[in-house]
């Protein structure tokens, strides 16, 4: 089913319908010993297209550790989503929605705001999708960092919690309104609002470092 602009209440209708196809209990359930494929074939057909040269650099840089493995492999993540059952409510995704595709840039208005910032793998799908991918990297790049799974299960708990809140505040308002929505909450944050004052001042071969400091 996909989901089309309409009133709050022809919304909540699709949501209800779409919860007796997939329970939000049963968003969380992943079957992969019934896995069908090879992983690694999946990343070699993947190859396609792309320059071979930087392939070497790339699978160089995926051995370093679980989470670099992670961000280079969307295919493999996707292809697991997609044998499950799923929410059937579309939208266009990111289709890589992990911490180190978020950063600062300049909007064509002039301002500097903070959001994905990487659609190279954009594709329709089912919205959950890229939650989950976001709510693993959290918990992947948490532990990368040093930190137990304790706090990493509680920071992609936080996000998760965040989303749902968002998505009900954004269900009242007019589509337009929703879609110029901006991360206000960075501003009474002191890490966020001082990247983003950073980011302001820089220049564009800045970025790549502001991103990093944002990502943490």
């Amino acid at each position: 089913m996909k989901l089309t602009p309409g009133s709050r209440k022809e919304r909540l209708a699709l949501a209800q319908h779409a919860l007796g196809r997939m329970s939000r209990r049963g968003l969380a359930k992943l079957g992969p010993k019934k896995r069908a494929f090879d992983p690694i074939q999946l990343l070699l057909k993947a190859q396609r297209g792309r320059m071979q040269t930087l392939l070497p650099i790339k699978y160089e840089r995926m051995a370093g550790s679980p989470f670099a493995f992670f961000r280079g492999s969307v295919s493999i993540m996707a292809a697991e989503l997609g044998a499950e059952k799923h929410s059937g409510l579309t939208v266009q995704l990111c289709g890589d929605a992990h911490v180190q595709n978020m950063g600062s840039f300049e909007s064509p208005d002039g301002r500097i705001v903070f959001d994905i910032n990487d659609f190279d793998e954009t594709i329709a799908g089912p919205w959950e999708w890229d939650v989950k991918r976001m709510s693993v990297s959290i918990v992947m790049a948490g532990i990368a960092a040093g930190h137990g799974h304790g706090p990493c299960r509680e920071a992609a708990t936080a996000f998760s919690v965040r989303y749902v809140n968002t998505m009900k505040e954004l269900a009242d308002e007019p589509i337009l309104s929703a879609a110029r929505h901006r991360l206000h909450g960075l501003n009474r944050t002191q890490a966020g609002s001082a990247a983003l004052k950073q980011a302001a001042r820089a220049q564009p071969q800045d970025r790549e470092q502001i991103h990093r400091i944002l990502v943490g």
